[in-house]
């Protein structure tokens, strides 16, 4: 039964993979316009990789939905405008406001679905969710949100890609100076590295110093009341540890950045025990 279903699983993966590749290298052409069939792109895409996210968290008795093809509404008269349109579509989220507090993604309560992982590792599909976010596009994108939407699920997928899974992780690690780039993007550009790292044995190894300051100088700009501070100091532990060992450099590192008398704000990280 489960040989069954692995192969349900990636045949209907390959088939939607194959479409999505082609969508992430044309992203120009509808990542982050605001025309109709932009939008609908948009949309489709977004719930693609959603269903491709869920595949992460184990399940038992499976539906798998990947197909992505929008609803056709119904017909309107030509004078009508486009507001039934949008919403039976659900392309009017595509306009709110792109929540730069989002929550982080993994609460620790969820099982890992391992098999899925090395299925969608095989089949290469963190490369749909890493040409999405090397466009690097946003200040072109007529529709912000949409983009940051759009990008936002890519980060979601990688960061549930890596969890727990060293193979996977050291996939993604070549591509961190990418992640860098959007630490202002709200915080899943920082979950992730933070994933990458985790109980990696080449956090013992890797140049953490020009990735620490860069995380450190852009948690510092955060206001002192904003969840999103809180929520970003809150995988900086991350670096300081390697399974059950600390790492005792870089717990130095970390602590000189933070507490420098040219940042403000961040030395909180390091009150209580």
């Amino acid at each position: 039964m489960q040989d069954a279903e692995e192969i349900a699983i990636l045949d209907k993966c390959s088939t939607a993979l194959r479409q999505m590749k082609k969508d992430a290298e044309g992203g120009e052409f509808w990542m982050g316009r605001d025309d109709m069939e932009s939008m609908k792109q948009s949309r489709s895409f977004i719930d693609r990789l959603s269903a491709l996210t869920d595949l992460f968290v184990y399940q038992e008795n499976r539906v798998l939905d990947i197909g992505g093809q929008q609803k056709e509404p119904k017909k309107k008269a030509k004078n009508d405008d486009n507001a039934e349109e949008f919403e039976f579509l659900n392309l009017s989220d595509l306009w709110a406001q792109w929540d730069d507090e989002d929550m982080r993604v993994c609460n620790g309560e969820e099982i890992v679905d391992e098999q899925n992982q090395r299925l969608l590792r095989n089949l290469r599909a963190y490369e749909v969710a890493l040409t999405i976010i090397k466009q690097k596009d946003l200040k072109n994108a007529e529709n912000k949100n949409a983009y940051l939407k759009v990008v936002e699920k890519a980060y979601q997928f990688l960061i549930k890609f890596v969890l727990y899974n060293k193979e996977n992780q050291n996939i993604i690690l070549d591509n961190v100076h990418y992640f860098l780039d959007d630490l202002e993007m709200g915080v899943h550009a920082v979950e992730l590295i933070c994933e990458v790292f985790r109980d990696n044995d080449c956090l013992l190894t890797y140049k953490l110093v020009p990735l620490i300051k860069r995380l450190a100088t852009a948690i510092d700009h955060i206001d002192i009341e904003s969840t999103k501070k809180a929520t970003l100091l809150s995988f900086v532990p991350v670096f300081m540890k390697f399974k059950d060992t600390y790492l005792k450099e870089n717990q130095y590192l970390i602590l000189t950045e933070f507490t420098s008398s040219g940042r403000k704000n961040s030395n909180y990280l390091f009150t209580g025990k």
